[in-house]
């Protein structure tokens, strides 16, 4: 049996509206007291830094003052990797972030608003499959490059 079949047969044993079995995995975590409605949330309610969780734990902290900002690469654009996924280009002030994944559109109004306060790489064995999929984001993998400045 696969982690992934011992995943569904769990959550099927628990049932669909147990708290065990919500919230699914995520690969955004939003600043609470950031509305996604809000054109202009309060000062206070944005987060100082972006933090980055990534498989084998190695974490990684920049915070928004030093963000320069962000570009969206569609599946199937020609600068996409060979796996077909969405990117994000996000690029700070000594470094480049490139997060790789899936719906990852609608996550550039967050990162453009500065209301996400961490990323996490989920592996795809993980995630929910095409059944259960919504249009939130998953992020299959984040790399961080040191620019030359």
């Amino acid at each position: 049996m696969t982690l992934r079949e011992a995943i569904d047969q769990r959550r099927k044993a628990i049932g669909a509206n147990s708290p065990a079995t919500q919230p699914k995995p995520t690969s955004v975590q939003y600043e609470r007291n950031a509305r996604k409605d809000d054109t202009k949330p309060p000062p206070a309610a944005l987060p100082l830094t972006l933090r980055l969780f990534r498989i084998g734990k190695r974490r990684s902290s920049f915070p928004w003052s030093c963000y320069q900002g962000a570009e969206f690469f569609p599946k199937g654009d020609a600068t996409t990797d060979a796996a077909g996924c969405e990117q994000i280009l996000m690029t700070f002030i000594h470094h480049e972030v490139l997060v790789r994944g899936k719906n990852l559109e609608a996550l550039m109004d967050e990162i453009d608003g500065l209301r996400v306060s961490e990323l996490r790489e989920i592996p795809e064995k993980l995630h929910p499959g095409a059944e259960d999929a919504d249009d939130e984001p998953v992020i299959l993998k984040i790399e961080v490059k040191k620019t030359g400045r």
